[in-house]
């Protein structure tokens, strides 16, 4: 594979990109989320668009380049949180060039994809729920993105909005809100569920919801994919699979 980045790979990175990208049926039964292999699931996707390229005929290379690139600004943006370096990023797109961001506690992902004369800003639920994890039959079926709305050029790449669109960004992905957590009822009273994930409504509807007040609903193309996910017993009641993975790949 490419050596894209020269920083040497973990039998324990290995391990970790193994089983979350092909979830081979005996799963460690503890959650072993580590921003370190994050980092290397994403550079494994990144070396591996770099790879798949080259097999490509001329014409489909050329449009698998915006995915590479894609990937390498996702690998960036797992290592540096700078808003001055995210909104120059974000000012700095080209025409067809697409940014993900993983919005870690909001279950969420925003795709932005930059086209000639707008942008569109594109959301979906990263983790599903566990009840539909474990009551499907099979593999989960499911249709991305979400919502997605599409913005004039002059107004997306604003510096002003761009400064605002990122601060928010920033905030959702470490803050914990009320009404979009998992709740359950103990002893009457209402109380975290540590079994559910978060409804990414302050994305998904919030931010969407507002971004429509300055442009219109997009019309994108969505893909339909069968997504393998699994609940574990001991330690790991959650979906399982890495969520960063799945925005990456």
């Amino acid at each position: 594979m490419t050596n894209a980045n020269a920083e040497p790979v973990s039998i324990e990175d290995l391990l970790y990109v193994l089983t979350h990208v092909f979830l081979p049926p005996k799963l460690p039964q503890e959650d072993d989320y580590d921003a370190g292999h994050e980092f290397a699931l994403c550079r494994f996707a990144y070396n591996a668009s770099l790879d798949f390229a080259p097999l490509l005929p001329a014409v489909q290379e050329r449009n698998w380049s915006s995915v590479s690139r894609m990937i390498k600004m996702l690998l960036k943006a797992t290592s540096v949180l700078d808003k001055d370096e995210l909104v120059n990023k974000i000012l700095g797109l080209r025409c067809e060039d697409v940014y993900t961001f993983h919005i870690h506690a909001q279950n969420a992902a925003l795709i932005l994809r930059r086209l000639q004369d707008s942008m569109v800003f594109e959301v979906f639920e990263v983790s599903p729920p566990p009840e539909a994890v474990m009551t499907v039959q099979g593999k989960l079926i499911c249709s991305y993105p979400g919502p997605a709305v599409e913005l004039p050029r002059d107004v997306a790449q604003d510096p002003a909005f761009v400064e605002q669109l990122v601060s928010f960004l920033m905030h959702m992905d470490i803050d914990r809100l009320r009404g979009a957590e998992a709740t359950t009822v103990k002893a009457g009273s209402q109380v975290p569920e540590t079994r559910g994930t978060t409804h990414p409504r302050y994305i998904s509807q919030l931010l969407i919801m507002i971004l429509r007040g300055m442009g219109k609903e997009a019309t994108v193309n969505r893909i339909t994919k069968r997504i393998a996910d699994d609940v574990c017993w001991h330690n790991a009641e959650k979906p399982w699979r890495s969520r960063f993975g799945l925005c990456s790949v």
